[in-house]
């Protein structure tokens, strides 16, 4: 005589991809099984989060035109655009000619953007910024960082006066 209880998995989730499982309960007591449970619907997420995409705010962009990412600016804004509400951004960027990286401002994406604002470098440089991303489920995008060359964003900041030679 005893009491036990057995779960039943109705589908199954291929790794690396979201998916719904279905289970069901079943009790038995000194032998008789009851009849099963109603279906418990479970989503799985297992994707790696989306990055969203990555900008300069016009306004901090004193450069020629508002869209050439070279700036003066002492504050940094960037706008993010997502596609999934609930990712946490986090913006790294990496000074061009020095060997680290640095996580430097993160935001939550809702309604499909957020913005993060950054006080710009104390010296002129150029720096590659992009974004990291974790969705609301714990999955990490899988953006390596080797690929910022062509999926980064080049951001010049340029403090020092025109030379101005009359000849």
């Amino acid at each position: 005589s005893g009491t036990s209880a057995e779960l039943t998995d109705i589908g199954a989730c291929t790794y690396g991809q979201d998916c719904t499982n279905y289970y069901t309960a079943q009790q038995s007591i000194d032998d008789v099984l009851s009849d099963p449970s109603a279906e418990l619907k479970v989503e799985v997420d297992m994707a790696p989060a989306d990055v969203p995409s990555l900008g300069l705010a016009a306004a901090s962009d004193s450069g020629v035109s508002n869209s050439d990412h070279v700036t003066n600016a002492n504050t940094l804004v960037f706008e993010i655009a997502g596609p999934e509400d609930g990712v946490q951004a986090q913006l790294v960027r990496h000074i061009v000619g020095l060997n680290y990286e640095q996580r430097v401002g993160s935001a939550t994406v809702s309604s499909g953007h957020a913005t993060i604002t950054i006080p710009s470098d104390y010296y002129d440089s150029v720096t590659v910024y992009w974004l990291e991303a974790r969705d609301a489920a714990g999955n990490l995008s899988t953006y390596p960082f080797y690929v910022v060359d062509a999926n980064g964003l080049f951001v010049t900041l340029d403090r020092a006066a025109p030379v101005v030679s009359i000849s």
